[in-house]
């Protein structure tokens, strides 16, 4: 634990100096922002606008894991992987480290883009105290549904390449966004990159059927009970979760055995 804690904070100061940090702030902001003005000039129906930007951060955001992992592990093939392979006693401490930093800066970028969204959204409407729960929910499974994907990305950054990584990431993207419609259905579970759209997607429609036309969010009236109306949801969070895990664990194992790639130079 204690050599955990130590490449954490390593990884944290290998990022000082580079675009991890003002890519997670700036991104999250202007996103927001060009939301807020392009509604302010729409009439939408009511919660629709906070459906269509949840769905929109969950079609991007494997772009962006794409990105910061290929800046990640940029630092650490610049020497050629000895710091990372190198200096910990348990080699998965390393890649657990480097998840754990990647994770956590996903979580403040979403906090940014969806909690900055809903504070300047209910500045300029009225909104219940149901939905400020509802938002921080929905913050929480869009940072669950992503977790798979941030080593998915740091394995293909360390087995061949940040290019490649970044190009499967915008595959991904568009992907996920194919997946949100009638394509996925009986097959989105299996790819992750569709995990934060379609779990984000069945809260937002139970809350919506449940707050009878309205996006409301009450703890206490069984949100388990009440998603067996839809169907085969919770089969299918039961398989998609299953695949996150064999996922992590397939990912974790790999990097065991490990050993750099060759380089160029």
């Amino acid at each position: 634990m204690r050599e955990c804690v130590r490449m954490i904070r390593a990884e944290s100061y290998k990022m000082r100096g580079t675009l991890f940090l003002p890519f997670h702030v700036m991104v999250p902001c202007v996103g927001g922002l060009l939301f807020l003005f392009y509604y302010g000039y729409h009439d939408f129906a009511p919660g629709k606008e906070w459906a269509w930007y949840i769905e929109t951060v969950s079609i991007v955001f494997p772009a962006m894991i794409s990105f910061v992992c290929s800046i990640s592990v940029r630092i650490e093939k610049n020497n050629h992987f000895s710091v990372l392979l190198g200096t910990a006693v348990c080699r998965r401490n390393s890649l657990l480290a480097k998840w754990i930093v990647l994770s956590a800066a996903g979580l403040f970028s979403l906090i940014i883009a969806v909690g900055g969204f809903f504070a300047v959204w209910r500045a300029t409407e009225e909104k219940g105290d149901g939905f400020g729960r509802l938002c921080l929910l929905t913050i929480l499974i869009l940072w669950a549904g992503s977790q798979s994907m941030y080593l998915f990305h740091l394995c293909v950054c360390l087995r061949w390449s940040e290019n490649i990584s970044m190009c499967i990431g915008v595959l991904q993207s568009v992907l996920a966004a194919l997946l949100q419609t009638g394509l996925g259905h009986g097959i989105w579970q299996f790819f992750g990159c569709s995990f934060c759209g379609r779990w984000s997607s069945y809260l937002l429609l139970y809350c919506y059927v449940y707050g009878e036309g309205e996006f409301k969010l009450s703890f206490g009236s069984g949100i388990i009970d009440g998603l067996f109306a839809f169907g085969k949801v919770l089969e299918n969070l039961a398989v998609s979760a299953g695949v996150m895990v064999i996922w992590i664990i397939g990912i974790f194992a790999w990097y065991q055995r490990f050993e750099g790639r060759c380089m160029d130079d």
